[in-house]
């Protein structure tokens, strides 16, 4: 069954500035619940057809596939512990952690000449972030040194990727040659199509161990300009996720467990 209405929230515009010198808008538009409420689901990762979504259970455990079409869930593991948000690779297979162990779900993997991906992985041991093949063999260190980095996020094009240190978010290239800029304060979830925008939430708590409420937002890497996207108290958003054509993002109510969509609008003025 189909849930879907609108959510009462505050469209924020996104201004920034294409390398035309013209402004540019983005708008969260048609804001909608997508999924049914059987299941409290949250982390959506858009699959490479632009159909599907791999999504993560309650505490994060479990893994399960909505259609966004026949709007059904199929569960895939309901047991299984996710250390972090899982990853939706363009050859159809899917990646997650789990006991720091890299594993692969291969049963959606597709035939034929399909590129391989670049994935960005922690090094536990080393305390570094890695740059590696999907079998494994190590491209290059993207933190030359050692810390206590997490969740680090990979751009369409493979050649950036956002990583984690205490609350900031910090822009590293991919190929080793270390730290591009820091980004801010806050949760980065997705990088849109064209690999220029990173979509993230900024949480707050009221006693420093429960999500008392979060926001989206948006910053253009190369101008770093950060806009707020939402603004509701009722909606805790958070683990944007934007589709592989660029049309739409999907997010996480992290207080019901309900995947809300929005179209993105993107306008020149």
């Amino acid at each position: 069954m189909k849930i879907q209405y609108q959510i009462s929230l505050i469209t924020i515009l996104f201004f920034s500035i294409t390398n035309s010198g013209i402004a540019q808008i983005v708008k969260l538009e048609n804001i909608r619940q997508v999924t049914i409420d059987t299941f409290f689901l949250t982390k959506p990762v858009w699959g490479p057809d632009g159909r599907q979504l791999l999504l993560t259970g309650q505490n994060n455990r479990g893994l399960y596939i909505y259609d966004t079409v026949s709007h059904t869930v199929e569960i895939l593991d309901k047991n299984l512990r996710v250390k972090n948000k899982p990853i939706w690779l363009k050859n159809g297979e899917i990646a997650y952690s789990a006991r720091n162990k890299l594993n692969f779900i291969s049963r959606f993997k597709t035939t034929g000449n399909v590129s391989e991906d670049t994935l960005i992985v922690l090094n536990t041991q080393k305390k570094k972030v890695e740059a590696v093949t999907c079998n494994g063999n190590l491209i290059a260190e993207v933190t030359p040194t050692a810390g206590l980095y997490y969740n680090p996020v990979i751009s369409p094009d493979g050649k950036k990727a956002i990583i984690h240190l205490g609350s900031e978010m910090y822009l590293y290239a991919t190929n080793g040659s270390g730290m591009i800029q820091k980004i801010g304060t806050g949760l980065a979830s997705s990088w849109s199509a064209d690999s220029k925008l990173v979509f993230y939430f900024l949480d707050t708590s009221n006693d420093g161990h429960h999500t008392s409420n979060s926001d989206l937002y948006v910053v253009n890497i190369h101008t770093n300009v950060h806009q707020q996207l939402t603004q509701s108290n009722d909606i805790t958003e958070m683990w944007p996720d934007v589709s592989p054509d660029g049309k739409n993002i999907v997010f996480t109510d992290s207080k019901s467990g309900r995947i809300l969509m929005a179209t993105l609008k993107f306008v020149e003025e």
